[in-house]
């Protein structure tokens, strides 16, 4: 948990960046009604920026692991990091897929019991990587394939390293929740 609240670097303006970036902005601002905070501190670094941009998209909107799944590992792994901002943005997610608060709770208490089989081991898996990927065992492994596939858990593998990246990036620069 951060004790300052102020961010690190400067929140860019859509004025500050460029023309590329612009665009990226006025997607955004389109589709959610404003530009995310870590959005307009990456900005930076535009390539940077452009490129996380389109793996956040690649990773949380495509592929056959669902939208849920992704992001209740998310949720998750920002939990296990303690990050402020992303747990926020996971929680909000998780809403909008349909979640009640009840089983987000049990998600942020580690209480995975009456999820099904396949969640409570990708919570695991998630949590182990977070903490210390080259301990992870045979046994979780193969529980893990015993559920999903081989692309899917490249899938799952790549959502819990885009927010440990993220998770970090927000709390080493102190970007907080909205």
């Amino acid at each position: 948990m951060q004790d300052n609240k102020i961010t690190r670097v400067k929140i860019l303006e859509k004025i500050d960046t460029p023309d590329n970036v612009d665009k990226l902005f006025d997607s955004w601002t389109d589709k959610m009604g404003k530009v995310p905070e870590w959005a307009r501190v990456m900005a930076h670094c535009p390539d940077i920026l452009l490129s996380f941009s389109n793996l956040l998209r690649k990773t949380m909107c495509e592929g056959s692991v669902s939208a849920e799944v992704k992001w209740k590992m998310a949720f998750h792994v920002s939990r296990v990091n303690e990050c402020e901002y992303c747990t926020s943005v996971a929680h909000n997610k998780l809403h909008a897929c349909g979640l009640d608060d009840e089983i987000v709770e049990r998600i942020k208490n580690h209480k995975f019991e009456d999820l099904p089989k396949a969640e409570q081991i990708v919570l695991e898996y998630g949590e182990a990587v977070t903490r210390e990927a080259y301990k992870i065992s045979d046994d979780l492994f193969n529980k893990l394939k015993n559920h999903y596939n081989d692309q899917q858990i490249v899938e799952l593998t790549s959502v819990i390293g885009l927010f440990n990246y993220i998770n970090r990036f927000n709390d080493a620069l102190r970007v907080i929740p909205e």
